[in-house]
């Protein structure tokens, strides 16, 4: 549902690039060039440039890193996504992959606590992290996620879409 909804709104127009499938680094590294040389030409700006790109790095990351290999094929239509749509003058990045239930209340608190902390508080948050030098299973801290708000000034905006019964989207 959620991948059908982001399509239907490519219909307006104002989509850069829409990328639906299976993500590797290889593949990754493709897209960012792509977009890093459109970005040139459509934003003026070169610190929005900066903090675009980024943002597209850290979100790409994300998805390339945490995606879930699917073994059933009941869930082909939950590949992961990544999309960035201009808005106005506002850039709208997003991505999306699978998650095992599980660890959806564990990503939504982390997210949550990000949201709930102001420019300074996030700062903060981040040097704690690196000071402790905690790591997930998958060698992330949970810096991309503080540093996306950090840099785009903006909550981040997320949403937990139920699947079946192993997997949320």
């Amino acid at each position: 549902k959620i991948t059908y909804d982001l399509f239907k709104r490519v219909e307006n127009g104002d989509f850069e690039y829409i990328y639906r499938g299976s993500f590797s680094q290889n593949l990754t590294r493709k897209i960012l060039s792509l977009a890093e040389s459109n970005l040139q030409k459509l934003v003026d700006k070169s610190s929005l440039q900066n903090r675009i790109y980024f943002i597209m790095v850290e979100g790409l990351q994300n998805v390339t890193r945490h995606q879930e290999e699917v073994i059933s094929g009941d869930v082909d239509d939950y590949s992961g996504i990544f999309a960035i749509q201009k808005q106005g003058s506002r850039y709208l990045i997003t991505t999306g992959n699978l998650i095992v239930n599980s660890k959806v209340d564990s990503l939504k608190q982390r997210l949550e606590r990000v949201n709930s902390l102001d420019r300074e508080e996030l700062k903060n948050l981040h040097r704690e992290i690196l000071s402790t030098g905690e790591l997930s299973d998958k060698g992330g801290a949970g810096l991309g996620l503080i540093e996306m708000a950090r840099r785009s000034g903006n909550k981040l905006l997320f949403d937990f879409e139920y699947v079946d019964l192993y997997w949320s989207y």
